[in-house]
């Protein structure tokens, strides 16, 4: 008889535990981590930017392909040729991303695109700081 009862009680205490909340059938040691926030890393430096258009005078035999073989739209910049295709470079507050390429006579100089010699004239050259990110 004690047998039985036993059963009886464990079976009841098994259907007990799988109502209960999930979070007491957890192991006692089980740590949990919070997710840190992951800061991306750069270098400022202090370079020259200026602005270009898609105009043939301006670029090579395709003015609207860039040198990554993509699209020529806002938010391309032209890089020196030391930084890899994709790298992000923060100018004034604006992300721009690296996917054409300076001619080797103004290497180490930025050209962002823009739609317009307007638009390119009105942003001039300027030496700002710039942030490259990793």
């Amino acid at each position: 008889m004690l047998y039985i009862e036993y059963n009886l009680y464990m079976k009841i205490l098994i259907i007990g535990l799988v109502f209960l909340n999930s979070s007491f059938l957890l192991p006692l040691n089980v740590v949990t981590y919070k997710a840190e926030e992951i800061k991306p890393t750069y270098k400022e430096v202090l370079v020259e930017v200026t602005a270009y258009t898609s105009s043939i005078e301006e670029t090579d035999s395709t003015p609207f392909l860039t040198a990554s073989q993509t699209k020529v739209r806002n938010g391309i910049i032209a890089c020196p040729r030391d930084l890899e295709f994709g790298t992000k470079i923060e100018i004034e507050g604006k992300i721009y991303i690296c996917e054409d390429r300076m001619a080797l006579k103004n290497n180490g100089k930025f050209d962002i695109w823009v739609e317009s010699k307007d638009l390119a004239f009105e942003w001039g050259r300027r030496t700002i700081k710039a942030k490259i990110f990793d």
